[in-house]
C-alpha cells in the first residue's frame, strides 16, 4: 500500500449529487473555503523555489481532487454494493456483462484482502451485488467503482462490453498496462477516473469518441505514461474536468509519489479550446510538454483552475488568457516562458493564487488594482525589473509574497504595512535599497522574512514588534550584494559552578553541559537523575572526585567527563550502572587501579581513559566485555604483562586498541593478532619485548584493500559533540597528528618505542588497508622486507632507531608516502631515486646511516664521509655549533644536536643549565618526565632554534621567559596539560616558522603579538579552550598550515586567512564561528584541505570556491549552509567532500547535476546526506571509478536509481535511503563486490529484489526496508556469506524464506516484518546462524510449527514472530539465557506455556497474547531475575539499533493499553512487559508476580483465571498498567494495589465483589479505571475525586448504590464517564458541568430522578449522552441543543413530559436519538427533518399526536424509524394516507408505525418501481388502514418482516409474489449498528403471537415474517406463498379466506409458526404440512375435514387448537 494515501473510508465513494454541475459546485465551495487557509511554515531552504513544496500551491489537492474525497460520487460503493435481483430471464440476458467482469478480474493479479472474492463464476447470477458493481433496474452495469483496492495487473479490453457503463472508477490502484483503446466504445460513459496507477503508453485517441464524458482523470501514473495528448480530446464538448498531471496529497507534506506524475510529451493540442465547459485543467509536472501555450485556451471562459507548472513550455504567455475572468488559480511556474506578462491578466479579478516563478520573464510587472482576492503571489527566479510592484499593496488578503531572485530595485514602499495579512515575505537577491519601512510593524502576523542579497541599510527597529517571526534572514545573498544593517546582538558564555538544583530535573533524559567554562565539582545530587541516559560535562574546568552517587543513575548509557581536572579514582558504584555503554574520562588527573571495576556488569562499547594517572595491572575483567569496540587506556601508568584472551568469545568487535605510553612489559599476546575487526593498534612507548609474530592473517580488516575504517558507533553518529575528543594520536615524523573518531580511511599499527627484537615480519606486506606503520625505536634487525612495497595505500612509515641493515628496498619507491623515516639504523647502499625518495626526505636517511649514498643527500656513492664500520668519526669538533635543538618528545626525553658532529661535553653542559632535568638524561639519554612545569632557566638558551615539549605531562603556565628565545624557528607545546593564557612575549619570536599549542588546556584570547611572527609556516592552536574572535593579521603571508579546531572561537570567518596565499591546510572545525563565508574565499588558490565542519556558518557557498583548483578535501558538515552546490562544480581534484549533518543541519538545495559530478572524477568519499537536494541521482556518478563512499541519504532525490552506479567497482558504502526514489532496483548494483553497506530503505522502490545481489559477497549490511518491493526473497542472497544485518521489513514480499540463508553464518539481525511472507519456518536451519541476535518476522503469514532449530541460537536477544499463523505446542526452550524480547502474540499456539520460559533470566518483554494457550501459569517465577531487579530498564543491546539511526524507525513492540494497541520504540527505556491476554489460561493468578519489581505492564485479560486477585501485586512498585478484565476472578479488590503508580487499571467483566476500597483514591496517576460488569456493592468512595488525571472511568453494571460522589466534578480531564449501573439514586449532579473535556456520559439503567440538569448543555465536547432507563421527570431541556457535536443521545425509558424541543433539530452530526417510552406529548417537530445524518430515531411509546411531518423525508441516511405506540394520525383528505415523503428516505430499513391512529386507504403510488428500496421491516399493525393492500408492497426486494395485522384491509392477496426476493433467498440484514452499540435498546425485536400469548423475537438474520391477520381479506390462499422458502412465521388468521389449503404448503421447509385459524377454509388438510417442523400450528375455526397425520413434536395443547371447528376429523397416529 502507498503509505501516504488517505484511509479507504475517506476515499470511498458515496452519494453526493446527481449531476456533474452540482459536483462542480461542491468542489468550488471546498476550494473557496480552503484558499484562505493558513500558510504552512516555509523551510529555511526556500532557495529551492519549487512549487512542488506545499508552501507554493494554493490549496490541498484533497480539495481539488475530483474523486479522492468523494465529490464526484453518485453511488454507494462500500464493500457490499447493492444490486437488483430480477427474473432469471433478465439475468440470462445480461449474463454477458458478468462474463466481462470476470474477464476483467482474470487480468487482475492481486487485490486487498477479500475485495473481489465474491466475483466468482458460481455467483454469476448475483453480479449486481458484487463488490463495486452498481446496476440499473434492467440489470445492466452502470457504475464500476474499484478504487483503493490495491489492484495489480492490467486494465484489459473486456470492460468495453459494459455498454451501459456511465462511471468507471479504478483510481488509487497498481494497474500496469496501457489504456485499452476499446474504452472509446463506452458511449454512455460520463466519468473515467484512472488516477494514481502505473499505466503506461499514450492516451488513446479513441477516448475522443466519448462525447458525453464530463470527467477525465488520468493524473499521477508515473514515468511510463509518456505519450502525447491526442487532438481527439478536443471532441469532448461536455468535458468539465481534465487532469493530465499529478496532484499533491496535502495531508502529508510530500507528493503521494514523487515519481508518479505523468511524463507526457509533445505540445498541447489546440483542439482543447473546443472543450468550453472545462473548469479544471491541469498539465502539472509532465516536464516534457513543450512548445507554446495555445491561444485557443483563452476560449475556456469557465476555467477556475489552470496549471502549466513543471513543464518545458516556451514563448510568451498568450494575451487571450486574459479572458479567463473566473480563474482563481493560475500557475506558469517552472517552465521556460519569457517576455513580458500580458496586461490582460489584470482582468482576472478573482485570482487567489498567481504563480509565474522560475521562468525567464522580463520587464516591469503589470499594474493592476483589481487583484483584491490574491492570497499568494510567486514571481521568484525571473528577470523582472523596475520598482516594487505596487499592485501588491491592493491585495489586502495576501499571505505569501515572493519576489526573490529578480532585478527589482529602489526603496520599499512606505505603506508596505498595508499587507496586514502577510505571513511570508521573500524579496532576497534583488537590488532594493534604503531603510526598512516603519510600517512593517503593522504586519503583525509575519513569521518569515528574507531580505538578504539587497542593499538595505539602517536599523532593525521596524522589526521590533514582529513577535511571531520564526525565520529572519538579512545576510549576504548569492548576488554578492550585501545589506548593511546596524545594531548588535549579544551572547553570553557559561561559567561558575554547576547548580545542584539541576538534579531536580528528574525526568531529563539528556543533560549536556559540555564545552563551557564551568568550575567547581560535580554535584553529588546528580545521582537523583535516575532517568538520565546521557550526561555530558566534558571540556570544562571541573575539579574534585567523581561522585559515588552517580552509581544511582540506573539508566545511564553515556558518561562524558573528559577534558576536566578531576582527581581520585573511578567510584566502584558505577558497577550499578548496568546500561553504561560509553565511558569517556580522558584528560583528567584520575588515578588508582582499574581492577576494582566489574566491567562485565556493564554493556561497554567505548572505554576511553587516556591521559590520566591510572596505575596497576591491566583490568582482566574487560575480557568479558564482548560489546567492546573502542578501548583507549593510553598515557597512564599501567604496568605488568598483558594477558592472553580467547578471541572467539570476546572482543570480536574491537576496532581500536590503544595501550600506548604505559609501562606494560613482556611479549605482545599472540591473541591480539587475531582480532578480526581491529583497525587501530597502538602499543607504543611501553617496555614490550620479544619478537613480532610472522603470521598476521587474523588482521582481516587490514587485508581488505581500500576498505575504509568503519565507524558505526552510536555516539559518533547521534551526538555531534562526541567527535571532538575521540581522537587517535599518530606521529608524523616529530609532529603529532590527531585523527577524529570517524576515521574514514585510517588504519594504524604502532609498536614504536618498545624493546622488540627480531626481524620485521614480511607478512606486513599483506595488510593492504594499512595507512600508518610505526615500528621505530626498537631493536629490530635484519633487512627491510621488500614486501612493504605492496602496502599500496601506506602514507607514513617510520622504521628509525633500530638495527636494520642492508639496502633500502626499491619496492618502497612504488608507495605514495607523505612521511618516511629510516634514520638511525645501519642501512647501506644507494638511495632509490623515484617517488618517495626526493630531497625533502634526505634527513630521514642520513642520520645514523653513514653507509647510504646518493644524489638526494649530496653524497655521491663513490665517496664516503664515514669510516668502514659505519660509526661516527669520534674526532673532536673543530668548530662548536651554535644551533641547538631540544626535544621533550613523547613520554621520553632526549637532547641532541643536528648539524655537525656534537661532543658529549655539549650535552652535559646543557643539562647543567637545567638541574631539574639532570636525572632524565642519565644512562641512555631516555627517561619518563613526571608531571612538572617548564623551568624558567630554559629562557637562557638564547641560541636555541628548535624546542619541543610535545607528548609529555607538563603542567602549569607557559613561562613568559621563553619569549627571549628570539632565534627559535620551531616551538611545540603539543599534547601536555598547560593551562592559562599564551604569554604575549611569544610575539617576540619573529623568526619562528612552526608554532604549536595543540591539545592542552590553554584558554583566553590569543595574544595580538602573534601577528609579528611574519615567517610562520604552521600555526596550530587546536584542542584548547581559546575564546573570542581570532586575531587579525595580514602579515602571515607564508602560512601553509593553520589549525584552530576544537576551541570556542567565535565571530565571523577569520579574514587574515585570505592573505595567506600559500595556505595548504585550513582547519576551523569544531568552533563557534558564524556568519557567511567570505565571497573571495577563492583567494586561497593553493589550499588542498579545508575543514570547517561543526560551526555555525550559514548562507550559500561562495562562487569563488571554483578558483581553489587544488582542493582535495572539503568538510563543511554540521553548519547551516543552504543553497545549491554550483560553487563546487569545477573542483576537479576533490577526493573527499562532506556536506552532511551532525546535529546542526545544512540544507543544501538544488540538484546534483551530471556536469557537476563529471568534474569530481577523483572523488573517493562523497557525503551529501541529510540535506534537501532534489531531482534525479546523476548517472555520471558511475564514472567516479575511485569512489569508496557514497552517502546521498536523507534528501529528496526522486526518479530511479541509475544503472550506472553498478560501475563503481571500488564502492564500499552506498546509502540512498530516506529519499523519494521510485522504480526498480537496478540489477547492476549486484556488481559492487566490495560494498560493505548498502542502504536503499525508506523510498518508493518497486519490483523485486535483484537476484544479482547474491554477488555482494563483501556486504554485511543490506537495507531494503520501507519500500514497495514485491516477489520472493531471492535464494541468491544466501551467497552473501559476510551478511550480518538484513533489513527487508515493510514491503510486499511474498513466498517463503529461502533456505539458502542458512549459508549466511554471520547473520546477526534478520528483519522481515510487515510483508506477506508465508510457509513454515521449520525449513530454516537456524542452528547454522550461531551469531543471530535479532529475528523479527511479525505481521506476515508464516504457518506451521515453531522452528525448534532456534534453540541453538544462543546469542538471540530479540525474537518477534507475532501476528502470523503459527500453531502447535511450544517446545521447551533451554538455550536462550540472554533473550530480552520474546513476542509470539497473535498466532495459534496451543497447549501449556513451556516452563523454561519462566527461567529466561534476562527476559524483559514477554508477549504470548492472542493464542490458544491452556493450563495454569507457573507459581514459581524466580527465574525472571530481570524483572526482579527494580528500576532496571529494558536493555537495548542489538548493536545495530544503537549504531544506525535508521534502525529505530520500525522496530517496535505492540502493546495494548486496554483494548487500544500502542507501539513502543525499539529502545524501550524502562519498559518491562508480561502479556498473556486472550488465551484460555486457567487457575489462580500467581502470587509470585509480586516479586517482579521491574514490571511495568501486566496484561492477563481475556482468560479464565479464577479465585482472588493476589495482594502481592501491590509489591510491583513500578507497575504502570494492569489489565485483569474478562476473567472469572472473585473476591474483593486488594487494598495493596493502592501502593502502585498505575496509569491504567482494568478489572471489568469478572465476578469481583465487596466494596470499592477508598484507598484506590491514592492512585493519583490513573488515566483509565474500569470496574464495570462485576458484583461490587456499596457506594462509590468519595476518594475517587482524587484521581484528577483520570480520562476514562467506568462503574457500569454492578450493584453499587447511593448518590454519585460530588468529587467526580474534580476529574477535569475525564473524557468518558460510564456509571450505567442498577441502583444509583438521587439527582444528576449539576457539578458535572465542570467536566469540560467529557466526550461520553452514560448514566443509564439507574434510579436517577428529578429533572435533566440544564447545565449538561454546556458540555460542548460531548459526543454521547445516555440517560435512559431512569426515573427522570420534567421537560427535555432546550439547552441540550447546544451540544452541537453530539452523535448519540439516549433519553428513553424515563418519565419525561412536555413536548419535544424543536431546538433538537440543531444536532447536525447526530446519528442516534432515543426519546421512546416517556410521556411526551404534542406533535413531532418538523425541525427533526434537519437531522440529515441520523441513522436511528425512536419516538415510540409516548403520547405524540398529529401527523408525521413531511420534513422527515429529508432524513436520507436514516435506517430505523420507530413511531409505534403513539396517537399519530394522518390527513384523511389526502389521496394516499401514507406519509409519502418517507419514501425519500432511500436508506430506510426499519419502519414501525404500528399502534397509532392512522386510517384511510393505503395506495403508495409514489413508490418508484425502478428505485431500489432497502426496507427490511415494515410494520403498520394495529391502525385503521382500509382498502386493498397496495401491490407495490409485494415488490420490495429486501423485505424480511411485513406486519399489516389488525387493520381493515380488504380484497385479495396477489397471485404474483415475485418481488419478495428475500423470502425466496434469505438475506442477511446489515442493520446491526444500533443493536450492537446500544444493547439495552431492543428496538430490533419483533412482537409475534404464539397462540394467545405475545412473544418477543430478537431481530435475527434468518427471520422472515408475514402477518396480515385481523383484517377482512378474501379469496383463496395464493399458491405462490409456497415459493417463499425463507419464511419462518406466517399469520393469515382472522380473515375471510376460503377454498382449500394449498398442498404446496409443505415446501416452506423452515416454517416454524403457521396460523390459518378463523377463516372459511374448507376441504382436507394436505399431507405436506406434516413434513414441516412446526412449533406452532393453528387451523381452528375453519371448515376443514378429513384425516390428518399428527406431527410428533406438536403438543396436545396445539392439537386441541387445531381440532377446534374441523369437521369429520380423524387423528392418524
Amino acid at each position: 500500500m502507498r503509505e501516504n494515501w488517505p484511509s479507504k473510508a475517506s476515499r470511498s465513494l458515496s452519494h453526493q449529487s446527481t449531476s456533474a454541475e452540482s459536483e462542480k459546485t461542491f468542489i468550488q465551495s471546498s476550494l473557496e473555503g480552503h484558499l484562505l487557509s493558513d500558510e504552512r511554515l516555509r523551510e529555511a531552504e526556500f532557495k529551492e523555489k519549487d512549487l512542488d513544496h506545499p508552501d507554493h500551491l494554493g490549496f490541498h489537492a484533497s480539495k481539488i481532487h475530483p474523486i479522492r474525497d468523494g465529490f464526484f460520487h453518485y453511488h454507494e460503493t462500500d464493500s457490499r454494493s447493492h444490486g437488483f435481483s430480477h427474473s432469471l430471464s433478465l439475468l440470462e440476458v445480461s449474463s454477458g456483462e458478468a462474463d466481462a467482469l470476470l474477464a476483467f478480474k482474470d487480468g487482475i493479479g492481486k487485490y486487498s484482502e477479500g475485495a473481489l472474492d465474491d466475483w466468482t463464476p458460481g455467483k454469476r447470477s448475483e453480479y449486481c451485488s458484487w463488490t463495486g458493481v452498481t446496476c440499473n433496474s434492467q440489470l445492466h452495469v452502470t457504475a464500476l467503482n474499484l478504487s483503493s483496492l490495491d489492484l495489480t495487473g492490467s486494465l484489459g479490453p473486456s470492460l468495453c462490453h459494459l455498454t451501459y457503463l456511465e462511471e468507471l472508477h479504478l483510481n488509487l490502484n497498481f494497474l500496469q498496462s496501457e489504456i485499452p483503446p476499446e474504452l472509446g466504445r463506452l458511449s454512455r460513459l460520463r466519468i473515467l477516473n484512472l488516477e494514481e496507477n502505473f499505466l503506461q503508453g499514450s492516451i488513446p485517441k479513441e477516448l475522443g469518441n466519448l462525447t458525453g464524458l464530463q470527467i477525465l482523470n488520468l493524473g499521477s501514473q508515473g514515468r511510463g505514461f509518456n505519450g502525447t495528448i491526442p487532438e481527439e480530446l478536443g471532441q469532448l464538448s461536455e468535458l468539465q474536468f481534465l487532469n493530465l498531471g499529478g496532484v499533491y496529497n496535502w495531508d502529508t507534506e510530500k507528493v503521494n509519489y514523487t515519481g508518479s506524475v505523468n511524463q507526457l510529451r509533445g505540445t498541447i493540442p489546440r483542439s482543447l479550446g473546443n472543450c468550453t465547459k472545462l473548469w479544471y485543467l491541469d498539465f502539472y509536472g509532465n516536464k516534457y510538454l513543450t512548445g507554446v501555450i495555445p491561444e485557443e485556451l483563452g476560449k475556456l471562459i469557465h476555467l477556475e483552475y489552470l496549471s502549466f507548472r513543471g513543464n518545458s513550455f516556451t514563448g510568451a504567455v498568450p494575451h487571450q488568457l486574459g479572458n479567463l475572468t473566473r480563474c482563481k488559480y493560475l500557475s506558469f511556474g517552472l517552465n521556460k516562458l519569457q517576455g513580458h506578462l500580458p496586461v490582460g491578466l489584470a482582468n482576472l479579478t478573482r485570482l487567489n493564487v498567481l504563480d509565474v516563478g522560475f521562468n525567464f520573464f522580463t520587464g516591469n510587472f503589470i499594474s493592476s488594482t483589481s487583484w483584491s482576492e490574491l492570497s499568494r503571489f510567486y514571481a521568484y527566479n525571473n528577470s523582472f525589473t523596475g520598482p516594487f510592484p505596487e499592485l501588491v499593496l491592493f491585495s489586502p488578503k495576501l499571505v505569501t509574497l515572493d519576489l526573490s531572485n529578480n532585478n527589482f530595485s529602489g526603496n520599499l514602499p512606505a505603506d508596505l504595512g498595508r499587507l496586514s495579512s502577510a505571513k511570508y515575505i521573500y524579496m532576497f537577491n534583488n537590488m532594493f535599497e534604503g531603510e526598512l519601512p516603519k510600517s512593517l510593524t503593522n504586519i503583525s502576523l509575519l513569521t518569515n522574512l528574507a531580505l538578504f542579497g539587497n542593499k538595505f541599510t539602517g536599523t532593525l527597529d521596524a522589526l521590533s514588534d514582529s513577535t511571531r517571526l520564526e525565520y529572519l534572514n538579512l545576510n549576504l545573498g548569492n548576488t554578492g550584494v550585501q545589506n548593511k544593517f546596524t545594531g548588535r546582538l549579544t551572547n553570553a558564555m557559561l561559567t561558575g559552578k554547576i547548580p545542584a538544583s539541576l538534579a531536580n530535573l528528574q525526568n531529563v533524559y539528556e543533560m549536556n553541559l559540555g564545552d563551557n567554562n564551568l568550575t567547581g565539582s560535580i554535584p553529588c545530587q546528580f545521582g537523583n537523575l535516575t532517568r538520565t541516559w546521557f550526561l555530558g560535562l566534558y571540556r570544562n574546568h571541573l575539579i574534585g572526585e567523581i561522585p559515588p552517587d552517580l552509581g544511582n543513575m540506573s539508566e545511564l548509557k553515556y558518561l562524558y567527563l573528559f577534558k576536566n581536572n578531576l582527581t581520585g579514582s573511578i567510584p566502584v558504584t558505577l558497577n550499578n550502572c548496568s546500561e553504561l555503554g560509553a565511558i569517556r574520562l580522558s584528560h583528567n588527573s584520575l588515578r588508582g587501579p582499574l581492577t576494582h571495576i566489574n566491567f562485565p556488569a556493564l554493556e561497554l562499547f567505548i572505554l576511553s581513559a587516556s591521559g590520566n594517572k591510572f596505575s596497576g595491572l591491566f583490568p582482566i575483567t574487560l575480557w568479558n566485555s564482548s560489546q567492546l569496540e573502542w578501548l583507549d587506556l593510553s598515557n597512564n601508568h599501567l604496568s605488568g604483562v598483558l594477558p592472553q584472551f580467547v578471541v572467539l568469545n570476546i572482543w570480536r568487535r574491537l576496532q581500536v586498541l590503544s595501550l600506548g605510553s604505559n609501562y606494560f612489559s613482556g611479549s605482545i599476546p599472540s591473541s591480539i593478532w587475531k582480532l578480526p575487526k581491529l583497525q587501530v593498534l597502538d602499543l607504543s612507548s611501553n617496555k614490550l619485548t620479544g619478537e613480532l609474530t610472522q603470521d598476521l592473517s587474523g588482521l582481516i580488516d587490514y587485508k581488505m584493500a581500500k576498505i575504509p575504517l568503519e565507524s558505526y558507533l552510536y555516539a559518533s553518529i547521534r551526538f555531534p559533540y562526541v567527535e571532538r575528543d575521540m581522537m587517535i594520536s599518530l606521529r608524523k615524523g616529530k609532529i603529532s597528528h590527531e585523527y577524529g573518531y570517524v576515521l574514514t580511511t585510517l588504519a594504524l599499527l604502532d609498536v614504536s618505542s618498545n624493546q622488540l627484537t627480531g626481524e620485521i615480519p614480511a607478512d606486513l606486506g599483506t595488510l593492504h588497508g594499512l595507512k600508518y606503520l610505526f615500528m621505530d625505536d626498537n631493536n629490530f634487525e635484519g633487512t627491510i622486507p621488500t614486501e612493504l612495497g605492496e602496502i599500496a595505500d601506506l602514507l607514513e612509515l617510520d622504521l628509525s632507531r633500530n638495527q636494520l641493515s642492508g639496502p633500502i628496498p626499491v619496492s618502497l619507491s612504488k608507495l605514495r608516502l607523505s612521511y618516511l623515516n629510516l634514520s638511525l639504523n645501519q642501512l647501506s647502499g644507494p638511495i632509490p631515486v623515484a617517488n618517495s625518495f626526493s630531497t625533502r626526505y634526505s634527513e630521514s636517511f642520513l642520520p645514523g646511516n653513514p653507509k647510504l649514498c646518493g644524489d638526494s643527500i649530496y653524497k655521491p656513492c663513490e665517496t664516503s664521509a664515514f669510516i668502514d664500520d659505519g660509526e661516527l668519526d669520534p674526532s673532536p669538533v673543530t668548530q662548536q655549533t651554535k644551533s641547538w635543538s631540544l626535544y621533550f618528545h613523547g613520554i621520553s626525553m632526549t637532547a641532541f644536536a643536528i648539524g655537525a658532529s656534537v661532543g658529549f661535553s655539549t650535552v652535559i653542559g646543557l643539562v647543567t643549565l637545567i638541574p631539574s632535568l639532570r636525572n632524565s638524561l642519565a644512562g641512555s639519554g631516555w627517561a619518563y618526565v613526571e608531571a612538572c612545569v617548564i623551568p624558567e632557566e630554559l629562557g637562557k638558551l638564547l641560541h636555541l632554534k628548535y624546542l619541543s615539549f610535545g607528548w609529555n605531562n607538563f603542567t602549569g603556565v607557559i613561562p613568559e621567559e621563553l619569549g627571549k628565545l628570539i632565534h627559535l624557528e620551531h616551538l611545540s607545546f603539543r599534547r601536555n596539560n598547560f593551562t592559562g593564557a599564551v604569554p604575549h612575549q611569544v610575539g617576540n619570536l619573529t623568526v619562528c616558522e612552526y608554532l604549536s599549542f595543540r591539545d592542552n588546556a590553554l584558554q583566553g584570547h590569543l595574544p595580538v603579538g602573534l601577528a609579528n611572527l611574519t615567517r610562520l609556516n604552521v600555526l596550530d592552536v587546536g584542542f584548547n579552550f581559546f575564546t573570542g574572535n581570532f586575531i587579525s593579521s595580514t602579515s602571515w603571508s607564508e602560512l601553509s598550515g593553520f589549525y584552530a579546531s576544537t576551541n570556542s572561537f567565535t565571530g565571523p570567518f577569520p579574514e587574515f586567512v585570505l592573505f595567506s596565499r600559500n595556505l595548504v591546510t585550513l582547519d576551523l572545525s569544531n568552533n563557534k564561528f558564524s556568519g557567511n563565508l567570505p565571497t573571495d574565499l577563492g583567494r586561497l588558490s593553493s589550499a588542498k584541505i579545508i575543514s570547517m565542519h561543526t560551526n555555525m556558518f550559514e548562507g550559500e557557498l561562495p562562487k569563488s570556491l571554483t578558483n581553489i583548483s587544488l582542493l582535495t578535501r572539503l568538510g563543511l558538515f554540521g553548519n547551516k549552509f543552504t543553497g545549491p552546490l554550483d560553487a563546487l562544480s569545477n573542483s576537479t581534484r576533490l577526493e573527499y567532500l562532506n556536506l552532511g549533518n551532525t546535529g546542526v543541519q545544512n540544507k543544501f538545495t538544488g540538484r546534483l547535476t551530471n556536469a557537476m559530478v563529471r568534474s569530481w572524477l577523483n572523488m573517493r568519499n562523497l557525503y551529501l546526506g541529510d540535506n534537501a537536494l532534489i531531482g534525479k541521482i546523476p548517472k555520471a556518478l558511475g564514472n567516479m571509478t575511485q569512489l569508496g563512499s557514497l552517502y546521498l541519504d536523507g534528501n529528496k532525490f526522486d526518479g530511479v536509481i541509475p544503472e550506472e552506479l553498478g560501475e563503481l567497482k571500488e564502492l564500499c558504502f552506498l546509502w540512498l535511503n530516506d529519499n523519494e526514489l521510485t522504480g526498480k532496483i537496478p540489477a547492476s548494483l549486484g556488481n559492487l563486490q566490495y560494498v560493505q553497506q548498502m542502504n536503499l530503505g525508506n523510498n518508493h522502490l518497486t519490483g523485486s529484489i535483484p537476484r544479482q545481489f547474491g554477488n555482494l559477497t563483501g556486504t554485511w549490511f543490506l537495507g531494503l526496508y520501507r519500500n514497495h518491493l514485491i516477489g520472493e526473497i531471492p535464494p541468491d542472497l544466501g551467497k552473501i556469506r559476510s551478511l550480518m544485518l538484513l533489513y527487508l521489513f515493510n514491503n510486499n514480499l511474498t513466498g517463503s524464506i529461502p533456505v539458502t540463508l542458512n549459508n549466511c553464518s554471520s547473520l546477526r539481525t534478520i528483519r522481515l516484518s510487515h510483508n506477506s511472507l508465508r510457509g513454515p519456518l521449520t525449513h530454516i536451519n537456524f542452528s547454522q546462524l550461531e551469531f543471530l541476535r535479532v529475528l523479527s518476522a511479525s505481521e506476515n503469514k508464516f504457518s506451521g510449527l515453531f522452528p525448534v532449530t532456534l534453540w541453538n541460537c544462543s546469542s538471540l536477544i530479540w525474537l518477534d514472530l507475532s501476528n502470523n499463523h503459527l500453531s502447535g505446542v511450544l517446545p521447551q526452550l533451554f538455550n536462550w539465557w540472554g533473550l530480552l524480547v520474546l513476542s509470539l502474540g497473535s498466532n495459534n499456539f496451543s497447549g501449556s506455556i513451556p516452563s523454561s520460559i519462566w527461567n529466561m533470566h534476562a527476559l524483559q518483554v514477554l508477549d504470548l497474547s492472542s493464542n490458544e494457550f491452556t493450563g495454569e501459569l507457573t507459581r514459581d517465577l524466580s527465574g525472571l531475575i530481570a524483572y526482579k531487579i527494580a528500576k532496571i530498564p529494558l536493555e537495548s543491546s542489538p548493536y545495530e539499533s544503537i549504531r544506525f539511526s535508521y534502525v529505530n524507525r520500525d522496530v517496535i513492540i505492540s502493546l495494548r493499553k486496554g483494548k487500544i494497541s500502542l507501539e513502543y520504540e525499539y529502545v524501550l527505556d524502562a519498559l518491562a512487559l508480561l502479556d498473556v491476554s486472550s488465551n484460555q489460561l486457567t487457575g489462580e493468578i500467581p502470587a509470585d508476580l509480586g516479586t517482579l519489581h521491574g514490571l511495568k505492564y501486566l496484561f492477563m485479560d481475556d482468560n479464565n483465571f479464577e479465585e482472588t486477585i493476589p495482594i502481592e501485586l501491590g509489591e510491583i512498585v513500578d507497575l504502570l498498567e494492569l489489565d485483569l478484565s474478562r476473567n472469572q476472578l472473585s473476591g474483593p479488590i486488594p487494598v495493596s494495589l493502592s501502593k502502585l503508580r498505575l496509569s491504567y487499571l482494568n478489572l471489568s467483566l469478572n465476578q469481583l465483589s465487596g466494596v470499592i476500597p477508598e484507598e484506590l483514591g491514592k492512585l493519583i496517576h490513573l488515566e483509565h479505571l474500569s470496574f464495570s460488569d462485576n458484583n461490587f456493592t456499596g457506594a462509590v468512595p468519595h476518594q475517587v475525586g482524587n484521581l484528577t488525571v483520570c480520562e476514562y472511568l467506568s462503574f457500569r453494571d454492578n450493584a453499587l448504590q447511593g448518590h454519585l460522589p460530588v468529587g467526580l466534578a474534580k476529574l477535569s480531564r475525564l473524557t468518558i464517564l460510564d456509571v450505567g449501573n442498577k441502583s444509583f439514586t438521587g439527582k444528576i449532579p449539576t457539578a458535572l458541568v465542570n467536566l469540560t473535556q467529557l466526550r461520553y456520559l452514560n448514566l443509564d439503567s439507574n434510579k436517577f430522578d428529578g429533572r435533566i440538569p440544564e447545565e449538561l448543555g454546556y458540555l460542548k465536547k460531548l459526543y454521547y449522552l445516555h440517560l435512559g432507563n431512569n426515573e427522570l421527570t420534567g421537560k427535555i431541556p432546550a439547552s441540550l441543543a447546544n451540544l452541537q457535536d453530539v452523535l448519540a443521545m439516549e433519553l428513553g425509558i424515563n418519565n419525561l413530559t412536555g413536548s419535544i424541543p424543536r431546538q433538537l433539530g440543531n444536532f447536525t452530526h447526530i446519528y442516534f436519538l432515543g426519546l421512546y417510552d416517556n410521556h411526551l406529548i404534542g406533535e413531532i417537530p418538523p425541525d427533526l427533518g434537519k437531522l440529515t445524518n441520523i441513522y436511528f430515531l425512536a419516538l415510540s411509546f409516548n403520547h405524540l399526536t398529529g401527523e408525521i411531518p413531511r420534513d422527515l423525508g429529508n432524513l436520507t441516511n436514516i435506517q430505523s424509524l420507530h413511531l409505534h405506540e403513539n396517537h399519530l394520525t394522518v390527513d384523511t383528505n389526502l389521496v394516499d394516507c401514507f406519509p409519502v415523503t418517507l419514501w425519500n428516505c432511500y436508506n430506510l430499513e426499519w419502519l414501525d408505525m404500528s399502534n397509532n391512529h392512522f386510517s384511510g386507504v393505503l395506495k403508495l403510488d409514489v413508490m418508484n418501481p425502478h428505485q431500489y428500496h432497502p426496507l427490511v421491516n415494515l410494520s403498520l399493525a394495529s391502525n385503521y388502514f382500509s382498502g386493498s393492500i397496495p401491490s407495490s408492497i409485494w415488490k420490495l426486494p429486501a423485505l424480511q418482516v411485513l406486519d399489516f395485522s389488525s387493520n381493515t384491509f380488504t380484497g385479495l392477496l396477489p397471485q404474483d409474489l415475485l418481488g419478495l426476493v428475500s423470502f425466496k433467498i434469505p438475506v442477511k440484514s446489515k442493520l446491526k449498528a444500533s443493536s450492537d452499540s446500544y444493547e439495552k435498546i431492543n428496538f430490533n425485536s419483533i412482537f409475534l403471537r404464539r397462540g394467545e400469548n405475545t412473544l418477543e423475537y430478537t431481530y435475527v438474520q434468518t427471520l422472515a415474517l408475514m402477518d396480515v391477520s385481523g383484517n377482512q381479506l378474501i379469496g383463496e390462499l395464493p399458491k405462490e406463498l409456497c415459493t417463499l422458502h425463507g419464511l419462518t412465521h406466517l399469520y393469515l388468521n382472522d380473515n375471510n379466506f376460503e377454498g382449500s389449503i394449498p398442498s404446496e404448503q409443505g415446501e416452506i421447509i423452515d416454517l416454524l409458526d403457521l396460523d390459518l385459524s378463523k377463516n372459511q377454509l374448507s376441504g382436507p388438510i394436505p399431507v405436506s404440512p406434516s413434513r414441516l417442523r412446526l412449533g406452532y400450528l393453528n387451523l381452528s375455526l375453519n371448515q376443514l375435514c378429513g384425516p390428518f397425520l399428527l406431527q410428533s413434536h406438536l403438543t396436545r395443547a396445539c392439537l386441541d387448537l387445531f381440532c377446534l371447528g374441523i369437521q369429520n376429523f380423524v387423528e392418524v397416529p
